[in-house]
């Protein structure tokens, strides 16, 4: 997959990208949803409504609107289900059927209608297995802006693949809020529940009977490969905040990622409630010795009645990188067998607490408690609070100061999803932003697809290529600067990139594109700083000259389509398809391309580079 012209299928992956970047001590401090009508989009003109007070037959309009169990099996691919606000109550399972699908161009959407909130109200089940709430076993689906409460078990069921479900509450329910599993006991492993991403959402005070499965969110016992949850919040339920468990009857369940999320007051509902019967850890991430090695970064555990982040009998080799674990009743961070990989984690105690136990690869990055606090635990002081911005980044204060997150365009939060629906619908889960090549002669390009870095040569850092969905090259250490470099010597050249940060830590922190490298001493780079800055550098012997500057936000957990294009003396800077810095030098007349971090980790993607 080196050093050869991209093929259809990948112009096809990078479309698929493109459309994907459309989503693109201690009191709680919340943050409650503020949306101006200004905000608000266009509504899609193929649209069906449905109301609380709607009826099977009737057609569907905004003045004629229809019930939700009609519109859908009527919505076509690519078409909106607009809920208008308002408690709709149900006393059995509402479901989007195996077969009613959308498709990778064409989701179908149900939505709530902008500014307003619908909410799937199931009081009226009974406490069973099979009294789920919303079950979603369909394909290519996206839910956005519900709220689903009270079922007799999930809230939200999801069966199907290649969903997106963003903006949901799930509350009050008698098992997890919101559980990815197989549809049926017959369903062959190779159609289990794969690729869904789980966006900007929250859980809390789901509770059974008997304590010990209500989590907030699960991927467990049946979930294939590929399911994300990132930027989720779950709270007060009274089993786990989240739960990735497995059991030899069914054995591994796929990869799951989760990322720039929140758990916190897991194993205590919100009235004060607590069964002695649960598990009460903020992140579960096994069972019964079954190796898994999930993705687990730039999280928060604080205040769970058991352990913040927890192995739980998985031996596996797992990614645990840039969380945060706080005041968790038991350890912070519980890991007592198995590879994983330990990078830039934080552990902190306001008093006194068990001490953390990670078995694998744990660096000096860490800082783990062993009775005193690390430097990095002054940030973590004051109260909890989290919101949402307009965008859906979580964003998370201790104190009122910011430590994730820190996007300003609107305030949404707390208890009540925000209902500003895409104007498009995303075509796959993103993961990537668009990835749409340079113009050009092809001269090189990877897009990791073959599971391996072969023809890349790195230095600093920790670099390999890893599964989320679709595969990338993750950086995955703090490392003062992280360089993987590959290709041949050419002087005019362009390189993309798609860039992902996930971390950012230290002064002076970037991720880069690199142009013209002569070694990885030498080069040009176009790097986007955590100080929201875009700059053209020259690297000379180590020493880096910024070229050119711009302001340009920069967060953690959002995808950039980087490129640098080197023509003769004149460089010029590209993020998300728009040129925004340029500069001139001839130091470097050509060289190879490169990929790089400074106090930072990321994932890399569909790496271009053309001619011009």
């Amino acid at each position: 997959m080196k050093h050869t012209p991209m093929s259809p299928a990948r112009r096809q992956k990078a479309a698929a990208a493109a459309g994907a970047a459309v989503l693109a001590g201690a009191g709680l401090l919340a943050l409650h949803p503020s949306i101006s009508a200004a905000a608000q989009p266009q509504v899609n003109s193929n649209a069906l409504y449905v109301s609380p007070s709607g009826s099977d037959s009737a057609a569907g309009t905004e003045a004629a609107p229809t019930t939700l169990t009609s519109a859908i099996t009527r919505i076509t691919a690519g078409g909106t289900i607009y809920m208008r606000g308002g408690t709709y109550n149900y006393s059995s399972t509402v479901s989007i059927a195996q077969g009613n699908n959308g498709s990778s161009g064409a989701l179908k959407e149900l939505s709530a209608y902008p500014g307003e909130s619908p909410v799937l109200n199931f009081s009226a089940m009974p406490e069973a297995d099979s009294n789920r709430g919303l079950a979603l076993n369909g394909d290519y689906w996206h839910l956005y802006g519900l709220t689903v409460q009270r079922a007799g078990d999930n809230g939200i069921f999801v069966g199907g693949s290649n969903n997106v479900i963003e903006r949901t509450v799930t509350a009050f329910n008698h098992d997890s809020g919101l559980q990815i599993s197989r549809t049926a006991s017959t369903t062959p492993q190779s159609d289990w529940p794969s690729n869904n991403l789980v966006l900007s959402s929250e859980s809390h005070d789901n509770s059974d009977s008997g304590g010990e499965n209500a989590d907030g969110f699960a991927a467990k016992l049946t979930a294939g490969p590929g399911n994300v949850f990132r930027y989720d919040v779950s709270h007060n339920n009274i089993d786990d905040g989240w739960d990735l468990y497995t059991k030899t009857d069914t054995g591994p369940i796929g990869v799951v990622t989760i990322e720039n999320s929140l758990s916190y007051d897991n194993g205590t509902l919100s009235d004060g409630t607590v069964n002695a019967a649960g598990d009460r850890n903020g992140f579960k991430l096994g069972g019964e010795d079954i190796k898994v090695d999930h993705v687990v970064r730039n999280n928060i555990a604080y205040n769970n009645g058991h352990h913040g982040f927890t192995y739980n009998s998985n031996p596996g080799s797992m990614t645990i990188s840039g969380n945060v674990s706080i005041d968790n009743k038991e350890r912070n961070f519980s890991f007592d067998e198995g590879t994983s990989v330990f990078r830039s984690n934080t552990s902190c105690r306001s008093g006194s607490g068990s001490n953390d136990k990670t078995v694998g690869d744990a660096d000096s990055s860490n800082q783990f408690w062993a009775g005193t606090n690390g430097s990095r635990c002054s940030s973590y002081s004051g109260a909890l609070g989290w919101s949402y911005g307009s965008d859906g980044v979580l964003n998370v204060t201790f104190g009122g100061t910011h430590v994730t997150g820190g996007s300003t365009g609107g305030s949404t939060g707390g208890t009540t999803p925000p209902t500003t629906p895409p104007t498009t619908p995303p075509t796959t889960p993103p993961t990537t932003p668009p990835t749409t090549p340079p113009t050009g002669g092809q001269l090189f390009t990877d897009d990791f697809e073959d599971g391996n870095a072969n023809g890349w040569t790195t230095t600093g850092g920790s670099w390999a290529v890893r599964s989320s969905g679709s595969h990338v090259l993750t950086q995955s250490t703090v490392a003062s600067t992280g360089v993987a470099l590959a290709g041949s010597s050419w002087s005019a050249q362009s390189v993309q990139a798609a860039v992902t940060p996930t971390l950012f830590q230290g002064s002076g922190e970037y991720v880069a594109v690199l142009a013209r490298v002569q070694d990885a001493s030498n080069y040009y780079a176009l790097v986007l700083r955590d100080a929201n800055k875009a700059e053209i550098r020259r690297v000379s012997g180590g020493t880096s000259k910024v070229l050119g500057s711009v302001s340009f936000t920069v967060g953690t957990g959002v995808p950039y389509t980087l490129r640098l294009s080197a023509q003769g003396s004149s460089l010029t800077g590209y993020v998300n398809g728009q040129s925004v810095v340029s500069a001139s030098d001839s130091t470097f007349g050509s060289g190879r391309i490169g990929l790089s971090t400074f106090d930072a980790t990321a994932d890399f993607d569909n790496v271009a580079v053309t001619s011009s």
